[in-house]
């Protein structure tokens, strides 16, 4: 299956999210992009991000557990 490209606004929605989760410690986050703007392709494509990734393999090296419900 082909990974669609993000759009620059999609990008950066993404950035903000992964910025406010990694970077401010917030771990409720609310997304909002308006109807048709992607929403499900930028949220299917943030496990994906690379500083998340990283941080995701690190959690069991620090005794972490997460729980992912999709």
């Amino acid at each position: 299956m082909t990974v669609p490209a993000l759009r620059p606004y999609q990008a950066t929605f993404n950035e903000a999210i992964v910025r406010a989760f990694l970077e401010n410690g917030q771990n409720r986050l609310l997304g909002k992009i308006p109807t048709g703007g992607g929403k499900t392709i930028c949220f299917a494509q943030l496990p994906r991000h690379p500083r998340l990734v990283a941080w995701m393999e690190s959690l069991p090296k620090r005794g972490a557990r997460m729980l992912v419900i999709a």
